[in-house]
């Protein structure tokens, strides 16, 4: 009697991977006295044949025999099961031995039949409960492998794609590609458009980046606003950075989301198998991408093995970073703002130094991003403030003229709803006059985060505290902006003053920002003068101060008390050049 077995549009595709024919001929008669139409069988003999199938076709369900010529026991049903993880395995063997069973049904096998004690009725129940529960562990593997917002791969489903395309590849003698993509500034849309645009958009770039895809390719959401997406079967390497560059394409293109725009770009690493290892491909990739970010965002990084070395110092600088205030080994170096009328300080910047015990100094270029990233830049830029501002008032109560100290501030600072209150409390705990402390911001903040920097800046403002927008003219600030919000400085970016005095175009724009910055009854202030042609410039443009090498290095604390007590006039004493000296 044929058992009864749902009816499809298609015929039930059935992969026999048994090497005795005579077994094979016994299961096709079984399957006939199921119901021969309903079936669509293939055999194999081979398990290398059976995996090579498993990859190009989909099947309905395997029909799998344990003891074959070039595999034996439970690791055939490991590897077919890798191979197929999305497809009911029923085992069909001599083996008669209830460990190996239990050991198969708990690795995923759907059923486990002997040879010589089935027949059709119990195959063909076999095969369609086997179905049955395939289908079910489908339905709660979907739920547990997928984005629950994006509806694309996880991670785990990310993991085991990944495992088995360069299982694939090694096979096929291809290649495998791994890209990582963080989307840059999407914080700023969620904190200016809300968290559930937000969301929206994710869906979007989720819709986008498969799009950019073949169907056997992976995209997968890995958390926040990072994906990572799996391409398959490559000829060559370099052909994945014509998809880099065909997701950085769609991505640029505007986000429209209910009444609202936004714009996106992303930064992409890539690592590609065999070049690199499968086992660290996501991490390599996810090197490779930070690398890009730091390159300016809105491209692509292939890894290479130096990046390792740089990782590993990455991580070793991250580590210790995190100890480095409790361990007291930060320290602030202070650059001299030069008045030009009077050629003495009337200034300075704060800058932090960090001398690490075990691995010496470390460049702020290499901390400052991690105490971004890490969010350290928090404690240690309320450590700075503190520290400027009670250095400031020690100088003025030794006697010293009075000076202005200026601290640069990151975005994730002025964006704390404290901000302001982190500022009073160091200038009340130092006890140094508002008027002293600049604040200093840059052109992207103001663009970013309009609306929340403008209303702490108006705070501080109200405090008495001064506000400088540093790197004027590098970003994309209106005169509408620079109207609005309450800047007192504006300090011009030093690429403006490059050979000044033999580029006429460099010339014209840094005296017109010059011109402009008298216009709106702002202060000037030119950074990184390296040149006595630069300086030479500005005095013609009436520039009232400056700051750079020409002028002076950062100075520890004591040797600025000395320049200061001592008269030393910037930039042409020899006695200034030698404290210089004596501070690198």
């Amino acid at each position: 009697m044929a058992m009864d077995i749902a009816v499809s549009l298609r015929p039930m595709e059935i992969l026999l991977v048994e090497d005795d024919p005579d077994d094979a001929f016994l299961v096709q008669e079984m399957l006939t006295e199921v119901e021969t139409s309903s079936f669509q069988l293939t055999h194999v003999g081979r398990l290398r044949d059976a995996l090579e199938k498993l990859d190009d076709d989909n099947f309905d369900v395997v029909l799998l025999d344990l003891t074959l010529p070039d595999s034996n026991g439970l690791e055939t049903f490991t590897q077919a099961r890798a191979a197929a993880s999305t497809t009911a395995i029923v085992v069909m063997t001599g083996i008669e031995d209830e460990d190996v069973a239990h050991q198969a049904l708990r690795q995923g096998a759907q059923d486990y039949l002997i040879k010589g004690k089935s027949d059709g009725s119990v195959l063909g129940r076999a095969i369609r409960f086997a179905i049955d529960r395939r289908q079910a562990d489908d339905h709660r593997s979907r739920n547990a492998h997928y984005d629950e917002l994006t509806r694309v791969p996880n991670r785990v489903l990310f993991h085991d794609r990944l495992r088995r395309a360069t299982a694939r590849a090694e096979r096929r003698n291809s290649m495998v590609g791994v890209l990582a993509i963080d989307l840059d500034y999407f914080k700023d849309v969620n904190d200016t458009l809300g968290y559930e645009i937000g969301n929206q958009l994710l869906k979007v770039v989720a819709k986008r980046l498969k799009k950019c895809l073949r169907e056997v390719d992976t995209v997968a959401r890995w958390g926040g606003d990072e994906f990572a997406i799996i391409v398959e079967d490559l000829s060559r390497a370099e052909d994945t950075a014509l998809i880099a560059q065909k997701i950085l394409d769609v991505i640029d293109q505007p986000f429209r989301i209910e009444q609202h725009e936004a714009l996106l770009t992303a930064s992409i690493g890539i690592a590609v198998y065999p070049d690199n290892a499968a086992a660290e491909l996501l991490n390599d990739a996810g090197t490779a991408m930070y690398l890009a970010k730091e390159n300016g965002r809105n491209g692509y990084q292939f890894f290479t093995p130096e990046m390792q070395n740089k990782a590993a110092r990455r991580a070793t600088v991250e580590s210790y970073l995190y100890r480095a205030l409790k361990c007291d080994e930060f320290e602030l170096h202070y650059q001299p703002l030069i008045e030009l009328q009077s050629e003495r300080i009337v200034g300075v910047e704060a800058l932090l130094r960090w001398q690490q015990s075990e691995i010496g100094s470390v460049s702020p270029s290499e901390f400052i991003p991690l105490a971004e990233k890490t969010g350290l830049i928090i404690p240690i830029g309320e450590w700075v403030l503190r520290s400027a501002c009670a250095q400031c008032q020690a100088w003025h109560k030794a006697g010293l003229p009075p000076l202005k100290i200026a601290v640069n501030v990151s975005t994730r600072q002025i964006r704390q709803r404290n901000f302001a209150e982190v500022v009073s409390d160091a200038l009340s705990d130092s006890g140094l006059d508002p008027g002293y402390l600049e604040i200093e911001i840059t052109e992207s903040m103001i663009m970013e985060h309009t609306g929340a920097v403008s209303k702490t800046l108006e705070t501080l403002r109200s405090m008495g505290v001064k506000i400088s927008l540093n790197d004027f003219g590098t970003g994309h600030s209106s005169l509408r902006h620079l109207l609005q919000l309450p800047i007192d400085t504006l300090k011009i970016d030093q690429s403006f003053l490059h050979d000044v005095d033999t580029n006429p175009t460099n010339a014209a724009l840094s005296t017109a920002i010059i011109s402009l910055c008298h216009a709106l009854g702002k202060k000037a202030v030119a950074g990184g003068i390296e040149t006595q042609e630069q300086l030479d410039f500005l005095r013609k443009q009436d520039l009232e101060v400056v700051q750079g090498f020409f002028s002076s290095r950062p100075l520890p604390a004591s040797t600025l008390e000395r320049c200061v007590r001592e008269g030393v006039v910037f930039p042409y004493s020899d006695k200034a050049s030698s404290l210089n000296q004596h501070a690198k």
